[in-house]
């Protein structure tokens, strides 16, 4: 074993690699964490054929040691922190449907496919380890999301929806993943011991976040004032939620989601709780995201460390097989079913689910790989080789799927709705504290009236754009319904004068070609038209 001076040096080499691989995957627009695990992939296979095995027993007892569920608890912590209610109103149950049945249906369609599919290949398993590779490769990795969805030029609800239940589905997964290792570990376990638990795990979780979260907003608004403080106060926290939470078997990943949403989120519960400025709470996330950072550059390429390479290959077209199964069938059926009655075309939702990206939730679920008993390595490669694969696939192609489904918005029209959703953000900010008795509320009317009026020239900005939109539709029905005219006429000159035949069908030929041309420029005008409706009534239409 190294010494511990070495060892520093070794994490601290680590973290400056992981900024290096950091800069890279940012130049071309995948999550951090892909070329993190191919360094340590990388470095694995120069360890093995340099003969170094005490760092590789390292970075086993390393991924061992309990920091994947740290890992966890803080993404999820941070997830809550980024988490912000007024934009969750609007998407909230279709939020709340894909992190809970969609992501079970997944779990679901993939532990069947498995089932029955791999036989074909030569191979069985168990259904419960069917169902428990399908529970560690079904959730979306907020933090990779987000660096992928921000790059992408879809509007804005569609973002939200994936992100809100990016943050559920976490939660969920996790509590599946602890119910599954209860039923594969147990000699004997009864379905009344797993409903209780089914149910304590979140309630007991949400209960609490909600009280730390209450105990350290009055913490860090009447006796921490400083920045260092706050930081320590909110990794104290997080430490005590996650304890608790693990002391009295609730579900520490619930908690710790729960008590990032309230403490950000203080000014809406100010009836019962200190609100924490803006101030400390962009603090706060910039605080968080720095250890999420720092935490990832470490513990992926310790991952990729830890790889036997050669029980890595042996699974590589199963693997491969299963990552199709997720990112073909499972996750798209899943999220069709789900969005169905929401208003959500097809098209939106086979984008949701090639967008919901399965990457650090995943490898931190490895942490209950335990549970498989002699399926555990099986369970660890296939789940790692479905992370790293889909997540290369739909990180480099996310923007690529948005434009082929006609789904981006312009450039222009991003500018308009982010400027509509500030002036409405500062409005209900006035109107609020108007309400407190914080402003004068003639003054507050006043300002309230200049920012109306801003917002609808705006909004008649936005209309005119879809008058113009309407009249060169118009335009196009008219021009196609010519031509549909123009070929009856040919057809019945045909029909008198059969000589002209052949001129006819050419004519005719040449017709049909424009008039598709004119089909697929008003199938495009009209996905423009509603995008630009969706934006000014500011919900999804």
């Amino acid at each position: 074993m190294f010494p511990l001076l070495y060892l520093m040096t070794i994490i601290l080499v680590i973290s400056l690699i992981g900024l290096l691989a950091a800069k890279i995957a940012e130049s071309v627009n995948i999550p951090t964490t892909v070329p993190l695990i191919l360094i340590g992939i990388l470095m694995r296979l120069i360890v093995d054929r340099l003969g170094i095995t005490e760092l590789i027993e390292f970075a086993n007892l390393f991924i061992n040691s309990g920091i994947l569920f740290i890992m966890l608890v803080s993404v999820l912590f941070l997830s809550g922190l980024e988490t912000e209610l007024g934009d969750l109103k609007r998407v909230a149950k279709l939020a709340l449907m894909l992190g809970t049945v969609s992501v079970l249906l997944t779990v679901i369609f993939t532990g069947v496919l498995m089932y029955i599919g791999l036989p074909l290949l030569g191979m069985e398993i168990p259904f419960m380890i069917a169902l428990f590779i399908g529970v560690m490769i079904a959730p979306t990795d907020p933090a990779s999301t987000f660096i992928i969805l921000e790059r992408t030029r879809v509007r804005k609800y569609i973002k939200d929806v994936i992100m809100n239940a990016a943050a559920i589905d976490d939660v969920i997964v996790t509590i599946l993943a602890t119910l599954l290792t209860l039923m594969l570990t147990a000699e004997t376990v009864s379905l009344e011991a797993l409903v209780i638990k089914a149910v304590w795990m979140p309630v007991g979780g949400i209960a609490i976040g909600v009280l730390i979260a209450y105990i350290f907003s009055y913490l860090m608004v009447y006796v921490f004032k400083r920045e260092v403080e706050l930081q320590i106060a909110s990794l104290a926290a997080l430490a005590l939620t996650f304890g608790l939470a693990e002391l009295t078997d609730a579900s520490g990943p619930m908690a710790a989601i729960f008590a990032g949403i309230i403490m950000a989120n203080s000014k809406y519960f100010s009836k019962y709780l200190p609100v924490i400025s803006a101030k400390n709470r962009r603090m706060l996330l910039t605080f968080w995201r720095n250890i999420i950072f720092f935490l990832e550059a470490i513990v992926f390429i310790f991952l990729g460390l830890s790889v036997d390479i050669d029980l890595l290959m042996d699974v590589g077209l199963l693997g491969l097989l299963v990552g199709a199964i997720v990112l073909f069938i499972a996750k798209p059926l899943s999220t069709l079913l789900t969005t169905e009655g929401f208003g959500i075309s097809p098209r939106e939702s086979f984008f949701i689910s090639w967008a919901r990206i399965n990457l650090s939730t995943s490898a931190v679920l490895l942490a209950f790989a335990y549970a498989a008993g002699e399926w555990m390595q099986l369970v660890i490669n296939i789940t790692f080789l479905v992370i790293v694969v889909n997540t290369l696939i739909q990180g480099l192609t996310v923007g690529k799927v948005a434009k082929i489904l006609g789904l981006e918005v312009a450039e222009e029209d991003i500018e308009l709705v982010v400027k509509r959703e500030k002036l409405l953000t500062i409005i209900r900010v006035i109107s609020e504290h108007r309400d407190k008795g914080l402003i004068d509320r003639q003054l507050a009317n006043n300002i309230i009236d200049e920012y109306m009026s801003e917002l609808e020239m705006l909004e008649t900005q936005i209309s005119a754009k879809i008058s113009s939109l309407e009249d060169t539709i118009e335009g196009l029905r008219a021009r196609i319904a010519a031509l549909d005219a123009a070929v009856e006429r040919l057809k019945r000159l045909k029909e008198a004068d059969p000589a002209t035949s052949s001129i006819v069908d050419e004519e005719i030929s040449s017709i049909l070609r424009e008039k598709r041309d004119l089909e697929s420029e008003l199938k495009r005008l009209l996905v423009d038209k509603r995008r630009m409706e969706e934006l000014i009534g500011g919900v999804h239409g």
